[in-house]
């Protein structure tokens, strides 16, 4: 599961498919966004405020162990949106097994 979900995180960022950075909250408000995944070494702070504009866009947010999210983004950033509704689907499905 693990090395299908990186693999498919991935494709989805060569694909410039994914928001991060600057963009991570506004691609959420603007709707862009399909799924956010963020590490659990996320700050509280960073944690609360992703979470709480997900649930008030109604868009999933997925905690992904730290060991995962640094193979799938290896730069500085502890969270991404997929802007994608096929890979988001097929990672939350991914997500569940």
């Amino acid at each position: 599961m693990d090395r299908k979900f990186v693999s498919l995180c991935q494709l989805a960022l060569a694909a410039r498919k994914t928001a991060r950075g600057d963009a991570l909250i506004p691609s959420i408000q603007k709707g862009q966004a399909r799924l956010v995944l963020y590490s659990s070494l996320c700050g509280a702070n960073r944690k609360k405020k992703i979470a709480d504009k997900c649930s008030f866009y109604q868009i999933p947010a997925l905690e992904v162990p730290a060991q995962l999210f640094e193979q799938i983004h290896s730069g500085v950033g502890s969270a991404l949106a997929i802007c994608d509704q096929g890979f988001a689907d097929k990672l939350q499905e991914l997500m569940k097994e």
